[in-house]
């Protein structure tokens, strides 16, 4: 089954009423086909937007595909929806130090992103959504 997915979807990220930036999110494209693609993480600007474009969506399956052939496959009509992460900052900077030794690169840009966010101020939160997505702008309160 083929799932058709809108040409992008905007996060709003609030907390109590107020926009929210500077905080890092985590990814999953739930694939039907193998492993869920990862995404991220991916920063909340300062207006409290992540802007979901399916372009840029496809080209990192693609990249994801090309790099780890044996453990994906599928393209984003074989996705059936997405799942958000937000980690406190120690979880991030744990995540950071389990990369290290395979992906020295990927952990230190991990670290300058950890830097700079304010997941500090947030609970962890994990949603998920899955297609049809009727609404372009989903709401997502952290507390």
């Amino acid at each position: 089954m083929k799932f058709e997915w809108p040409e992008s979807i905007s996060l709003q990220f609030k907390a109590t009423g107020n926009k929210v930036h500077g905080v890092l999110v985590t990814m999953s494209i739930l694939s039907k086909v193998k492993n869920n693609f990862s995404i991220g993480p991916l920063l909340v600007d300062e207006k409290g937007i992540i802007l979901l474009k399916a372009d840029r969506l496809r080209e990192i399956i693609e990249d994801e595909k090309r790099e780890f052939p044996m453990d994906y496959d599928g393209e984003l009509e074989d996705c059936n929806g997405f799942e958000l992460v937000v980690e406190s900052k120690k979880d991030l900077l744990e995540r950071a130090n389990r990369i290290r030794k395979y992906y020295p690169e990927v952990a230190d840009d991990l670290d300058e992103k950890i830097s700079g966010c304010s997941n500090e101020k947030f609970a962890t939160f994990k949603g998920r959504w899955e297609l049809p997505i009727s609404n372009k702008v989903i709401a997502i309160d952290l507390k």
